[in-house]
């Protein structure tokens, strides 16, 4: 890949677009490329001219397909902004996992912290949260800090969280006593949070299968679920 690299970088084509871009003289339309040419062209601006890049791709596998390219070039995937799932018919369960990966790639756009993201351009067209209300809703706890536990159980039902004897999956919580369990769509994992009185006294994540701790955490950041 790094060979692909060295050689996109010496073409004059390439070169003509760089200038392009770095002059301002936007949009620039580049024609005649595969896929893997485009991926190594599209991972050649992000990591010369360090501004956020935002990729169109016509449905979702051209994107996943695209994304595993620009991995192999950059070193890092990007943020996959998903479209939503929409359901017309009765059920008695959906799936919001779709959802939730949307709401995490927005959040990290809202936060400045996308700088590569990839869509369907189905995702694109459809409505979404308004940045100021994503972010509102956004909160950070951090071990060591002081919270009221009543509060924070209410904003997580005010954000979509459902209640449950023990967290299962992402976008439920749990409370038992002075123990907040949660899995926010923003972290890998479910987070457990002991609290003594108002602190923060420990802070970890836990395996949801047999509810074990496997690694501790400084802070974990809950958004809409």
């Amino acid at each position: 890949m790094r060979y692909l690299s060295e050689i996109i970088k010496k073409d004059e084509n390439f070169e003509a677009l760089s200038s392009a871009v770095e002059g301002g003289k936007c949009p620039v339309l580049c024609t005649g490329t595969g896929r893997v040419n485009a991926a190594n062209i599209i991972s050649q601006c992000v990591l010369d001219f360090q501004l956020p890049v935002l990729i169109i791709c016509p449905d979702e596998n051209e994107a996943e397909r695209l994304s595993a390219d620009i991995e192999g070039f950059c070193g890092r995937g990007p943020d996959m902004l998903a479209a939503r799932e929409m359901t017309f018919y009765s059920t008695e369960a959906v799936s919001k996992s779709s959802e939730q990966s949307r709401l995490e790639t927005m959040y990290r756009i809202a936060s400045a912290k996308g700088e590569l993201v990839i869509a369907p351009a189905e995702a694109l067209l459809q409505r979404s949260i308004p940045r100021d209300i994503l972010l509102g809703c956004g909160r950070k706890i951090e071990m060591g800090g002081e919270y009221d536990l009543g509060e924070i159980v209410a904003s997580l039902t005010a954000a979509g969280y459902e209640r449950a004897s023990q967290v299962e999956g992402t976008g439920q919580f749990a409370l038992r006593g002075g123990i907040l369990d949660f899995w926010s769509p923003a972290e890998p994992d479910a987070v457990r949070c002991e609290f003594f009185g108002d602190e923060v006294d420990s802070m970890g994540y836990f395996d949801v299968q047999n509810q074990r701790r496997t690694e501790v955490i400084d802070s974990a950041v809950i958004i809409p679920a």
